[in-house]
């Protein structure tokens, strides 16, 4: 999480925030957390605080979400860090252009290897997740052959 204090950012890495870590994330959040603490200490400290705005018009019962990562984070990032991706990150346009080209399977092969996956007796719950975003990335694409 990025913080902005005269006119510089700082880095604030490893926080648990009892409530606002429910928040669920989307790629179009309706809200932001905001972090404020020590900038000499750079520490928690009780004068820290922490607020959970709304960046959007929210209707009533509307869910408020926020993005877990910066604003950059590709499906790939979202994958390794948070274990689940999402089928509309706009961040995906260098996958689409530069990584998924490159892949020697077909949209068919990655399907095929995906159902062996899931049908395993042995836990193959990464492997999958990552059948399963390379097929996503591919439909997105829009392209059947990938040589």
């Amino acid at each position: 999480m990025a913080l902005l204090q005269n006119n510089k950012k700082d880095v604030v890495k490893g926080h648990l925030l009892p409530v606002l870590d429910m928040s669920n994330h989307s790629s179009h959040p309706n809200a932001s957390i905001a972090i404020k603490i020590d900038k000499f200490a750079r520490k928690f400290d009780e004068s820290s605080s922490f607020v959970l705005r709304a960046t959007t018009e929210v209707e009533k019962n509307e869910e408020l979400t926020i993005s877990y990562l910066d604003g950059d984070g590709t499906s790939l990032d979202f994958l390794d860090k948070y274990g689940f991706f999402t089928e509309d990150n706009p961040n995906d346009e260098i996958l689409l252009a530069k990584i998924i080209p490159s892949m020697p399977t077909t949209l068919e092969d990655d399907e095929e290897k995906k159902r062996e996956i899931d049908t395993s007796v042995v836990e193959n719950g990464s492997i999958s997740a990552v059948m399963t975003l390379r097929m996503s990335l591919k439909k997105r694409a829009g392209s059947r052959i990938w040589k």
